[in-house]
């Protein structure tokens, strides 16, 4: 009897060390066969870079950046930019300086390899389209203009002569909820290229005068209902191999 009870035991033990190796390697198979698209991710980035305020002051509390919203969905990335209440830059300072373009990195530095160009909307103090065609270019070194204000920051791309990369997305002026403010919404196809939606990823924008600037690094995390799926996989494994080993 007491034999028999150590086999059975011994055979639970080795049933469960296969397990462990099965749920090892799904894991790995599983993880790898993700789309790297997957994610869905928000990102909130407060304004910390360099902002309107004490010794980075310039043209004051109106243009200055309170936050910074990355959403990454399966087809897509939108950078939402969202200005100060009260005015705001996207209700007018805008008028007067410009829109500014977005510097990405697609290795999470500060290289700027790449550039998101808003058509260039010019300002003239009375009116400024509020959409337009975001277009992706690589990023030359001498292309990039800086600010007009700040005159140490990239804030505008000149892509003369240059062939756009990829599909190309769009860019929007939208209000809030409220009305309260007015902010700057820029959406890209996810396959951006260069970039897989799952690796780090630097971005850069500012106004065309350079007064605030947000830089900051996206980093992508697995979408939670696609872990909950793996975990739920897992669990019916252990399920399967326990009425396996029962006798």
């Amino acid at each position: 009897m007491h034999k028999m009870s150590t086999t059975l035991q011994d055979k639970k033990e080795e049933a469960m060390k296969k397990l462990l190796m099965m749920a090892a390697l799904t894991g790995v198979t599983l993880w790898g066969a993700m789309p790297a698209h997957a994610a869905v991710y928000t990102y909130t980035l407060p304004d910390e870079y360099i902002g309107s305020s004490g010794p980075d002051a310039i043209l004051g509390a109106p243009y200055d950046i309170t936050q910074t919203i990355v959403h990454i969905d399966q087809t897509s990335i939108t950078f939402d930019f969202y200005s100060a209440d009260d005015g705001g830059y996207f209700t007018e300072g805008i008028l007067r300086y410009g829109m500014g373009d977005l510097f990405l990195d697609t290795t999470g530095g500060t290289t700027w390899n790449y550039v998101v160009e808003l058509n260039n909307p010019v300002a003239n103090n009375t009116f400024i389209q509020s959409s337009g065609i975001a277009t992706l270019y690589v990023a030359d070194p001498d292309m990039i203009q800086n600010g007009s204000v700040r005159l140490d920051e990239a804030a505008l791309y000149d892509p003369s002569g240059q062939s756009p990369v990829g599909s190309a997305g769009s860019w929007e002026i939208k209000s809030t909820d409220d009305w309260t403010y007015n902010y700057l919404s820029i959406t890209m196809p996810l396959a951006l290229a260069g970039w897989n939606g799952t690796s780090p990823l630097g971005f850069h924008w500012t106004m065309a005068c350079g007064n605030d600037v947000v830089q900051d690094v996206v980093r992508p995390i697995p979408e939670p209902a696609t872990m909950l799926l793996f975990g739920t996989g897992i669990l019916g494994l252990a399920g399967i191999m326990r009425r396996r080993t029962q006798p």
